[in-house]
């Protein structure tokens, strides 16, 4: 299976938020070598799993968050937290076929977190960034990007799954 890697046709212009893209490539890719390993145990792949989830909605969060501060427009933002909303779902419903231990569904879920970010960075983040970027001054952009996005240290805690189902309800 291809490792995916951070390239600079992904960067955002947004340093934060590129960081945060690079770190999620390094997670998904880390996921990826443990199924890859014929020694790794299922708990092991299962812990690397939740590690690379944890930081994806933690990454949501903070995404969100920023498009809330820059005013991103209310129907561009409800679209971007769909997708955000069905990516959390389609991974639930992979993690739960991983569980009943259905074959190569631990490949299919590294591809499809690769593969949706990439897709993701290019397709959907450049729209908030574009808005984000035509802020009238670069003071201001840093003013509304450096109150919270990226404060987090690099490693992530484990993922709590009360806190997903309670995010999911949510959004509903």
């Amino acid at each position: 299976m291809d490792v995916y890697e951070w390239d600079e046709r992904y960067r955002l212009s947004v340093p934060e938020v590129d960081e945060q893209h690079k770190r999620w490539f390094a997670l998904t890719n880390a996921f990826l070598e443990e199924v890859n390993c014929k020694r790794a145990d299922n708990a092991t792949v299962k812990q690397a799993l939740l590690v690379a989830v944890a930081y994806a909605m933690r990454h949501f969060e903070d995404e969100e968050q920023l498009m809330r501060r820059i005013r991103f427009p209310k129907d561009e933002f409800r679209s971007h937290c769909t997708m955000h909303n069905a990516f959390v779902e389609r991974v639930n419903a992979l993690a739960k076929r991983c569980r009943e231990g259905r074959p190569k569904v631990a490949e299919e879920m590294a591809a499809f977190m690769n593969g949706w970010l990439v897709r993701h960075i290019l397709q959907t983040d450049v729209k908030y960034v574009g808005f984000y970027m035509s802020l009238d001054s670069v003071g201001n952009r840093r003013r509304l990007s450096s109150r919270r996005v990226g404060a987090r240290p690099p490693t992530m805690p484990v993922l709590d799954r009360q806190r997903i189902v309670t995010r999911l309800r949510r959004r509903r």
